[in-house]
């Protein structure tokens, strides 16, 4: 039979009390079961048997009664007292003339009632109680992470896939075979690609060859077991990826008759009834903003298949743009520097903003920052070139400018004025006019030195 749903139930089975071989300790004569209803059966067709039967069975009631520390003439229930009553009727009416038909009619009703008594306790059997043992399957699949809740991702490198399954600490015996089966698009992989990897289970792993297309092979479960792990794993080219791993009696190779020897047991530990299996895959190239998806079944022997969640990832093979700004030139040594960009599939994570002193090379002023500005402390006389590089969630990142984005010269804020060249003699007196203002903070100098040189 077919176990619709992992869970414990009643198994009854019917034997005939009178006809097995080993008929139940409890049923005696006098009992109240089979032997006594085939014995009234009898007795109902035996001329005189009413009177004969109804003796009888007053006198084994006495003495069950008596056995069992009950009033002698107590009646087990209602019905048995009217059953009782109508055989003692039936007994004084036949003794009387005349009173044959009435007798008759009695008899026949409780021929009725023998046969239906006899058939309900000789072939209706008994039932039994039996406790039922299942395995029972959490699971899950997990793709390439990717970048942010879509798990964006380029179709440049190969996808690797896990599909996890475990055998729950509440299920009531070890699982003997799972069956797995992922489903890719093969309009979105490319399943010549395919390659399987690692198959784990417990603390047990087995790694097949290099880029395997398939897997056929048998693990021995240890000394003490007595039993194999055959494992077999294709996919066709329809996308169907398929793993079958089942537990094996070594000497018979067929499954163990004790459905509590199995290779995968509930996990009561955390670890012993975990698995997983790999692999992985190439995805076509396909236009960005395409949804690649897969979903897996497990199922544990004989339960039904249970579905995975579906694993997608959103295609996003383009660089974001990225930009940064900045003034041409100040007098102050601080100024702001702004940074942004964009990415129509995935969206712009993080930027960072590069600059260049002069002719130099650049260096990583800010990183991994989200799109916006800070402060620039240059000094005057420099130019700087800033840049600004963007990451989109799929990991792409934009190139670095041939020319940068922004270029800022700090000048030197010192000015000096001076009258018309003057003649003047020797022991005169002259005068000079300077403004000068700090570059830091812009305010102005109240003292500056001059400095006069003797012109030869």
């Amino acid at each position: 039979m077919t176990v619709p749903v992992a869970s414990n139930y009643n198994l009854s089975a019917l034997s005939s009390n009178c006809m097995v071989a080993t008929t139940p300790a409890a049923d005696t004569f006098g009992s109240g079961g089979c032997t006594d209803a085939a014995l009234d059966l009898v007795m109902g067709f035996i001329p005189g048997g009413p009177c004969l039967g109804t003796a009888m069975s007053a006198g084994v009631e006495i003495a069950r009664n008596v056995a069992n520390n009950a009033p002698p003439f107590a009646a087990t229930s209602e019905s048995d007292m009217f059953w009782s009553a109508l055989g003692g009727v039936s007994c004084v009416v036949s003794l009387f003339p005349g009173g044959s038909l009435i007798s008759g009619i009695l008899d026949g009703i409780g021929t009725v009632k023998n046969v239906a008594e006899a058939g309900a306790k000789c072939l209706g059997g008994t039932s039994a109680t039996q406790t039922s043992v299942s395995s029972l399957d959490p699971n899950e699949l997990a793709g390439p992470a990717g970048g942010g809740a879509t798990h964006a991702i380029g179709t440049d490198g190969v996808h690797t896939f896990a599909v996890y399954f475990e055998n729950a600490k509440t299920a009531t015996a070890p699982a003997q075979e799972v069956r797995i089966t992922d489903q890719l698009d093969p309009a979105q992989y490319d399943v010549s690609t395919l390659s399987f990897g690692a198959i784990q289970f417990g603390t047990t792993r087995w790694t097949p060859a290099s880029d395997a297309t398939s897997v056929s092979d048998v693990l021995d479960l240890g000394s003490g077991t007595g039993l194999q792990l055959d494992m077999q794993a294709s996919v066709d080219a329809q996308g169907h990826v398929q793993w079958d791993l089942r537990a094996e009696d070594i000497v018979t190779g067929t499954l163990p008759e004790d459905p509590s020897r199995g290779f995968l047991p509930p996990n009561a530990d955390g670890t012993q009834g975990q698995g997983v299996v790999y692999f992985s895959v190439k995805p076509k190239h396909v236009a960005d903003g395409t949804v690649l998806s897969s979903h897996a079944d497990i199922v544990f022997d004989l339960n039904p298949p249970l579905p995975t969640n579906t694993w997608t990832n959103l295609v996003d093979n383009t660089v974001p743009t990225a930009k940064a700004t900045a003034p041409t030139s100040v007098t102050t040594r601080t100024f702001t520097v702004s940074w942004n960009g964009s990415d129509a599939t995935s969206g712009v994570t993080s930027y960072d903003v590069l600059v260049a002193t002069d002719s130099g090379l650049y260096v990583t002023w800010r990183q991994g920052v989200a799109a916006g500005s800070a402060t620039f402390i240059g000094t005057a006389g420099h130019r700087y070139h800033f840049s600004a590089v963007a990451h989109d969630a799929a990991g792409n990142v934009s190139l670095i400018p041939p020319t940068p984005h922004a270029t800022t010269w700090v000048r030197d804020a010192t000015a000096l004025s001076a009258g018309a060249a003057t003649a003047i003699k020797y022991g005169s007196s002259l005068v000079v006019s300077t403004r000068a203002k700090d570059v830091n903070t812009g305010a102005a100098l109240p003292n500056v030195m001059v400095t006069l040189y003797k012109r030869s």
